[in-house]
């Protein structure tokens, strides 16, 4: 196993959402230890029972309840460390891939001559498959592709991580306690934001955020907070506070992409080259759905060289049918991820501003007239 970073602990990002298809996958796939690692320093279902939407002052419009099943809220760092457990004999760090080639004698997608070269900056690697899970921009699946399989979709982001509850709790809306919000305001804004409540070695229970810009935001440490408040005029004093505290190195900052839900998304015969989640189909985080379709893809790739293994199918036959079950599940959940993103771009202009603040209206009238309506 090829990995670019010197330090699986210092993996940015923050906190993740395992839907109950991941979950049955890492149970089943996972040494039992592993697996208990990974309960351990994640939350339970308790803490994800609905996605809220809001409008930009954090006042509720509508309640999604979460999916039936186990899910799991891990961080980024903590998840890394658990899935590599008991891997350092195989695990080789701070390699770069930088492409591949059929080996000799072989004929990429046929599936003959004995697999595949990975050229990387320490030298050559001789291989019968490459698995490519090394993201958005992928070089891997840029080759077999012979394009990009994701590009910008013109918003960014900005998230950060305030440690310690007590000092957000207060003023926080009762229903973070249940699941994370997706506000949407005016001027191509929106805001993520969740609660956080485990403590493990590598990080403390806290507040973590992500706002959504259509404009960019200044890039500068000294001015970037001062940017994005400006942008978040008129929002809930409370998410301005938490924004306002973050400590800089507590910050990340990035672009959206996503694969074309509607377009080629596998666009090469299988051979010596298999992909997995953002290397292939990039979403943007507005859906909580890349990490657990990531996890999805890898077992069902782990049951297509199972059966390659066993004699049922050839590689090719494999890697076929595993390409079918990741488009099948992949481009929903990409058209998912776009919707509230495409919401945020749609307030950007002054119609669109207005608009967004109309609708919040209504929508909170009507949600008063009905609370009315059942008391009476």
């Amino acid at each position: 196993m090829l990995e670019r970073d010197t330090d699986l602990a210092l993996t940015g990002g923050y906190r993740l959402h395992l839907d109950p298809g991941a979950c049955a996958v890492l149970r089943r796939e996972l040494p039992a230890e592993r697996w208990d690692e990974l309960e351990s320093v994640s939350a339970g279902g308790g803490s994800f029972t609905a996605m809220h939407v809001t409008d930009r002052r954090l006042r509720l419009l509508v309640r999604v309840p979460a999916e039936e099943g186990e899910h799991r809220l891990v961080g980024r760092r903590p998840l890394r460390l658990a899935l590599a457990g008991g891997l350092d004999d195989v695990l080789d760090l701070g390699v770069r891939v930088t492409g591949w080639r059929a080996a000799a004698g072989g004929e990429v997608g046929k599936g003959v001559g004995g697999g595949v070269v990975v050229v990387t900056d320490r030298g050559d690697l001789d291989g019968d498959l490459l698995v490519a899970a090394d993201g958005v921009g992928s070089v891997v699946a840029r080759q077999a592709a012979g394009r990009a399989t994701s590009a910008p979709i013109g918003l960014v982001g900005l998230a950060g991580r305030v440690d310690g509850l007590a000092p957000h709790d207060e003023g926080a809306p009762a229903f973070l306690t249940h699941g994370p919000a997706l506000a949407i305001g005016p001027r191509g804004t929106g805001m993520f934001v969740t609660r956080h409540d485990v403590a493990t070695p590598l990080e403390e229970p806290g507040w973590v955020w992500g706002l959504v810009l259509a404009r960019p935001v200044d890039q500068d440490p000294r001015t970037v907070l001062p940017d994005a408040l400006r942008q978040m005029a008129g929002w809930s004093p409370w998410a301005r506070g938490m924004v306002a505290s973050t400590p800089a190195d507590r910050l990340g900052h990035y672009r959206f992409h996503a694969a074309d839900p509607h377009g080629e998304m596998l666009g090469w015969t299988p051979g010596p080259v298999a992909v997995l989640g953002d290397a292939v189909h990039a979403m943007p985080p507005t859906g909580g759905q890349s990490a657990s379709t990531a996890i999805a893809d890898a077992g069902d790739l782990l049951a297509a060289l199972d059966d390659v293994r066993a004699g049922r199918r050839t590689l090719e036959a494999a890697l076929s049918r595993y390409q079918v079950l990741l488009e099948a599940r992949a481009r929903p959940r990409v058209r998912e991820s776009l919707g509230p993103a495409r919401w945020v771009q749609r307030t950007s202009g002054p119609v669109g501003s207005a608009g967004v603040v109309a609708a919040a209206a209504l929508v909170r009238g009507m949600r008063l007239l009905t609370r009315r309506g059942d008391a009476a």
